[in-house]
């Protein structure tokens, strides 16, 4: 639901700054719609200010109209480009375009009055300024849900308040990329007049041009300005061009200002970027993976069941665990019930986590004769009994073990027993001499049973059962005669027999 409710908010989020950036570009593409000069807007390709000797032009400024089509139209000779010059005695303008051409040509002494400015897309501004509230106002949210993490008891509280002001940092940087946007696209909107009046406003509205790369700004068109003035008056008063004097000239922005400022704006985005990484990032947890040994261990987080592990699925995942202690609990037959405390977080985004489970174990005492008998389960050392042949185990673990016991001149003994609770063993121990007597007692009573068996199947009939028991008794004892007798007579038993 969560996931579904973000990806409509996108959704919605992306259509408003498409739409708004469309808005932005329009305002950009249509400027302001007052005009200090009749005309429409021109791209700069050249200008030119010089003092020239009488008769050469002094000022001159050539374009084309404003697009890649003209752009184009231009370079194949199909329309001509603007051209505004002026000399010491006239200011002429010529204009073409598919349409026609218009070339107006005034003398200096008849011009009234000259016309320079510059004019900016206000609705370009009014969203720079739009956006930058909206960046401020979420930022001023932000800082206000990131106070509230000092009442959050939780660490999935405050993973929740860090979520909740990526989002709000996030928007805020989105904003001031608009603004910086919008704010770009004002600067970019700047178009120059330069014109005159005879009665009627001539001249042109220009911006600087990309194709070209020209750049013009006002302190340029007022020099140029200015220069057409001093001209006017020297034509009207008859005076050479040196005696007109000349206006101060504008003062230049402090340099370096700008680098700063720049470096300033570089910083805010950069580190608005980074906080909001950096929050969303812990809010969005960690990515856990459970695995048990041994498989199908039931496992339990905060007591919410996760599942059981099995040969097909031996890893448990949760995908979203928020950064904290948290209670981790485990159970499988026949194993000691696991109970842990782990810590979720640090800087990685995911984390392992293996559960071992333990056997439980009891309690188990060995009485050994003779004493100070060595003691060894599964093979390893357990201990040496006492004098009295006693020796405590503290805990063996819970199944079936292998216990072997061992003293010098002994036979060593090895018996397989359970242990499923607290348990006492004895075993006893006899000299090799007396084990090597019982090995022969029994070994002869093995023989015994043999030779009895073999003789009973012999009268039975059962003579391939016979030979067997005589081969038994001839791999106990190669030389025992009665069963090489015996063997002799079933032989030719089944000879007579014609077996």
């Amino acid at each position: 639901m969560e996931s579904l409710l973000a990806g409509i908010v996108s959704s919605v989020a992306g259509v408003i700054i498409l739409v708004i950036t469309v808005l932005i570009t329009y305002a950009a593409v249509r400027g302001a719609r007052n005009k200090y000069v009749p005309s429409s807007n021109k791209v700069l390709e050249s200008f030119s200010i010089k003092t020239a000797a009488p008769g050469e032009t002094v000022i001159r400024i050539t374009g084309r109209h404003k697009g890649i089509i003209s752009w184009v139209l231009t370079n194949l000779g199909m329309e001509s480009r603007f051209e505004l010059t002026v000399t010491d005695k006239e200011w002429v303008l010529r204009e073409g375009s598919l349409a026609g051409m218009l070339v107006v040509c005034s003398p200096l002494k008849r011009i009234r009055a000259t016309i320079c400015g510059y004019q900016r897309s206000l609705l370009a501004l009014f969203f720079a300024v739009y956006f930058a509230l909206i960046a401020a106002w979420d930022l001023i949210c932000a800082i206000l849900v990131l106070v509230t993490v000092v009442g959050t008891n939780t660490e999935a509280g405050r993973e929740t308040v860090a979520t909740h002001a990526s989002i709000l940092f996030f928007g805020a940087f989105g904003s001031l990329v608009l603004c910086g946007i919008a704010g770009i696209i004002y600067n970019l909107s700047k178009r120059i007049s330069f014109g005159i009046d005879v009665g009627k406003i001539y001249g042109i509205i220009f911006k600087r041009s990309f194709i070209e790369n020209e750049a013009i700004d006002l302190n340029a068109a007022e020099q140029a300005t200015a220069l057409l003035n001093r001209l006017i008056a020297a034509t009207v008063y008859d005076l050479p061009l040196a005696q007109i004097p000349s206006p101060s000239t504008p003062a230049s922005k402090e340099p370096g200002s700008g680098v700063i400022r720049n470096w300033i704006i570089a910083a805010t985005y950069v580190g608005l970027f980074v906080i909001a990484a950096v929050l969303i990032w812990y809010g969005n947890g960690v990515t856990v993976q459970f695995s048990t040994m041994p498989v199908g261990t039931n496992v339990w987080l905060d007591n919410q069941y996760l599942g059981a592990t099995n040969n097909k699925a031996p890893v448990l995942v949760l995908p979203h665990v928020t950064r904290e202690l948290h209670t981790l609990t485990a159970q499988s037959q026949g194993y000691q019930p696991f109970k842990q405390m782990v810590y979720v977080g640090g800087l990685e985004s995911s984390q392992n986590v293996v559960v071992t489970m333990t056997l439980p174990s009891y309690p188990v005492t060995i009485t050994t004769t003779p004493g100070n008998s060595h003691v060894a389960v599964d093979g390893k050392d357990a201990g040496i009994s006492n004098d009295a042949g006693m020796l405590a185990i503290p805990k063996v673990d819970r199944g079936n073990h292998q216990l072997t016991v061992s003293h010098d001149g002994f036979r060593t003994v090895t018996e397989n027993v359970g242990v499923f609770g607290p348990h006492s063993f004895s075993i006893g121990l006899v000299t090799e001499a007396v084990a090597a007597h019982q090995d022969a007692e029994s070994r002869q009573r093995e023989i015994t049973a043999h030779l009895d068996r073999g003789r009973m199947l012999f009268r039975q009939g059962q003579y391939v059962e016979a030979l067997a028991e005589c081969d038994a008794v001839l791999k106990l004892d190669p030389s025992n005669a009665a069963a090489q007798a015996l063997k002799k007579q079933i032989e030719q038993t089944r000879k007579i027999l014609g077996q």
